[in-house]
């Protein structure tokens, strides 16, 4: 998430109970989604979007569909990637040979690429992660 972030509206986000809610009264009482998405304070079209996607499953997988955003979309590694680079990193500190946070960036530019994995362009330009990875990075592990 980007470090200097500040909401631009006031609007609540509805939590992923209140919009299964929303989303069932729409589909199985009926009700319109207008009425709906002004009870409940959610954006019409992201109540549309759930509505889809709830739709759009089968019987079998209705019971497992997700009601909140997925935040993870762009992540550029896996949980267990980003746990490698955090076991050699602390194994490097150990062996007194720390990484600055510009040699960490390289290294993880590095080691994307090593492993085919798509990244951003900026990556690509400047041979490093961006400043936001790092960020990111250090507040998971």
């Amino acid at each position: 998430m980007a470090r200097n972030r500040k909401r631009k509206t006031d609007r609540e986000i509805a939590s992923a109970e209140q919009m299964k809610v929303a989303v069932l009264e729409v589909i199985e009482k009926g009700a319109s989604k207008k009425g709906v998405a002004e009870r409940y304070g959610i954006k019409r079209t992201t109540l549309r979007r759930y509505i889809a996607k709830y739709k759009s499953s089968t019987e079998s997988t209705k019971s497992s569909v997700m009601f909140v955003p997925k935040y993870n979309a762009r992540q550029i590694f896996t949980k267990e990637q980003e746990v490698m680079l955090a076991d050699y990193f602390v194994e490097a500190a150990k062996h007194n040979y720390g990484r600055s946070p510009c040699m960490a960036r390289r290294l993880a530019y590095e080691f994307a690429n090593a492993n085919s994995i798509t990244i951003p362009d900026s990556w690509w330009r400047d041979c490093a992660a961006g400043e936001e990875w790092l960020t990111g990075f250090y507040e998971t592990s």
